[in-house]
């Protein structure tokens, strides 16, 4: 229950704040295709290698140690993509009028 918490309390603002900049704000030059392609190609990167990072980057780097913390980053680190990418998609779907 503790994971789930801290990977929503992670994920869901920065997927959503990511999805608005990228539908609402964000000009078409190279940089945000680069930020949208990269959200593409970590949607399929397998799960193994979310949580060898998880591991390099919050256990060892920043010494958090295997812990809940560490766990829910991780988690939120591989659903971020999902998370992007359908709250993009709702998003362009909503009429401009409204």
């Amino acid at each position: 229950v503790y994971v789930t918490l801290v990977t929503t309390l992670f994920a869901i603002p920065f997927g959503v704040c990511a999805a608005i900049y990228l539908s609402e704000y964000a000009i078409d030059n190279q940089i945000n295709r680069t930020i949208r392609a990269a959200i593409r190609n970590l949607a399929g990167v397998p799960s193994i290698i979310y949580g060898l990072f998880g591991v390099a980057i919050f256990v060892q780097g920043l010494a958090l140690d295997t812990s809940i913390l560490s766990s829910g980053l991780t988690l939120g680190l591989l659903t971020l993509p999902y998370i992007i990418t359908t709250a993009e998609e709702a998003l362009k779907n909503v009429p401009h009028s409204y």
